[in-house]
């Protein structure tokens, strides 16, 4: 298994931002995904290529955070009121999902 790790290590960190957003404004107001979406803790095989990346665009949704304590998605559901419902709900599930992550990083302390 170890030289399956070491095989996939290697595809993976050929090019390893292919799939993240490195213009992180963009994220305020599409649905992008920056390098910190797509890596979810240090223990990542990727992290370590894309760590200045990953750390960067933390410090940049930690900016995003809303003074309601909350991550704002950037765009909307729309209007109709299930809809609003529904990105409450959703706003509130990414700020959990937030939080654990920035614990995860050492960010905050829970």
């Amino acid at each position: 298994t170890s030289i399956l790790l070491k095989t996939l290590m290697a595809i993976l960190c050929q090019n390893p931002t292919a799939f993240m957003e490195l213009d992180y404004t963009k994220s305020d107001a599409d649905y992008v995904h920056l390098p910190c979406d797509s890596v979810n803790s240090p223990d990542n095989i990727v992290y370590p290529v894309v760590k200045d990346a990953v750390d960067n665009s933390l410090g940049y949704r930690i900016k995003q955070q809303s003074a309601d304590g909350r991550w704002p998605l950037g765009w909307s559901f729309g209007k109709d009121e299930g809809l609003i419902k529904l990105q409450t709900q959703y706003e509130a599930f990414r700020t959990m999902g937030m939080l654990a992550k920035l614990k995860r990083f050492g960010r905050i302390e829970l």
